[in-house]
């Protein structure tokens, strides 16, 4: 989910606040708590490729 649309043009990895606002938006929690948590940057990597699995688990079962 990370590199989706725009982002996905960039050369390296998305700015850490954009997978705070992604993660808030999931979570219905302010972007400024996320950030502020202890362990936010593990949470973020792990969220992220849990939605990297997601997305590829629904685009294999669409080729079906």
């Amino acid at each position: 989910m990370l590199y989706n649309g725009a982002v996905s043009q960039r050369l390296g990895p998305p700015p850490i606040w954009l997978g705070a606002l992604q993660m808030a938006d999931d979570w219905s929690t302010p972007p400024w708590e996320i950030m502020r948590a202890p362990g936010s940057l593990k949470w973020a990597a792990r969220w992220a490729a849990y939605r990297k699995e997601v997305a590829w688990v629904q685009e294999e079962k669409s080729k079906k």
